[in-house]
């Protein structure tokens, strides 16, 4: 799982800071990975926006009782 994760997203599976996306890996072509069937860039894209969506529920609900499940 991290060699193929490595080849996807090299900087972070190395535990560097990600530097300027290129066009394998921006959003745009995750998601036609997606749709393709490739597993892998769904963690990607996840691992990507998972906090800044949890954070966004739980401002738009304003409890984390309420939002806790939303964000998944």
């Amino acid at each position: 799982m991290r060699s193929d994760f490595a080849g996807l997203v090299p900087d972070i599976a190395a535990g560097r800071a990600p530097k300027a996306q290129n066009n394998d890996t921006s959003d745009a072509a995750l998601i036609a990975k997606i749709a393709a069937g490739n597993r892998l860039a769904m963690q990607v894209l996840f691992a990507r926006h998972h906090a800044r969506v949890y954070r966004f529920t739980l401002r738009l609900l304003g409890s984390e009782g309420r939002g806790g499940g939303l964000g998944q």
